[in-house]
């Protein structure tokens, strides 16, 4: 742990040394930021901030489908150790299993830099949220069997790296180019908050039923869920993209 502390620590301070100064940039962003304001304004017809994407539905589908997302994700890694000890797994299988969903992250994110251009961002959010149902009935109703459940591991994995690209993209595609950070850190305070608290009420419902099984029929629901509405955004975004095309 040392080590790795001491490898952060210099890569850091490296970076933030090379960095361009304040005073030197600060002038010309202003200037850039100004313009692109000006030209985002002309394009979309009006100002669009948080206030305007909170009371926008496609803010809140959105919202909706990366906290329930972050939500099943973050539960499924907390508790898959012990998960998977109930299921009837060895240890050895299971830090295997666990082993895999690092690599399958990187390899996730890889195969979306090679497919970037064949699939578009709506269609990829839809199939990314689609699997976590599929991958959790796996895990729930499939033998306790290594080589059988190491696939949707792997599944498990690549979607979780690649919904991190997703939720960069999903907001200037879907709603707005305009206050990107300002919109992006309102939805994400709730994610986080969902986020951070979903493993302990995890914990709770085994607690009360007794075992995973149950929780994982939960997990299932609301992954489900978290497809359905990302669905729904990328129909509405057809749909609003449908009728602004001119008519010929």
């Amino acid at each position: 742990m040392l080590v790795l502390g001491g490898i952060k620590l210099f890569i850091g301070i490296t970076i933030y040394g090379r960095l361009p100064k304040a005073k030197s940039v600060k002038k010309a962003n202003s200037q850039s930021k100004s313009q692109e304001k000006v030209g985002l304004k002309i394009r979309d017809g009006q100002d669009k901030g948080v206030r305007w994407a909170l009371s926008h539905p496609m803010f809140w589908t959105l919202m909706v489908c990366f906290a329930f997302f972050a939500a099943t994700t973050t539960t499924f890694k907390f508790h898959l150790y012990p998960l998977l000890i109930e299921k009837g797994l060895s240890a050895q299988h299971v830090v295997a299993i666990l082993a895999i969903l690092g690599p399958s992250q990187v390899a996730g994110r890889v195969l979306l830099k090679l497919f970037l251009e064949q699939i578009s961002i709506i269609k990829l959010g839809v199939l990314t949220a689609s699997v976590l149902p599929v991958v959790f009935i796996a895990f729930n109703y499939l033998p306790a069997q290594f080589l059988l459940l190491v696939p949707f591991a792997m599944i498990f994995g690549a979607a979780t790296g690649t919904m991190t690209i997703v939720k960069g993209i999903a907001v200037p595609e879907l709603l707005t180019r305009q206050s990107y950070g300002a919109i992006n850190g309102a939805m994400n305070v709730p994610v986080k908050v969902i986020k951070a608290l979903s493993p302990t009420l995890a914990a709770l419902v085994w607690v009360i039923t007794g075992s995973y099984a149950g929780l994982l029929d939960g997990l299932i629901l609301l992954g489900a869920i978290s497809a359905l509405c990302f669905l729904f955004a990328s129909i509405k975004a057809a749909r609003n993209e449908a009728n602004m095309l001119p008519i010929k």
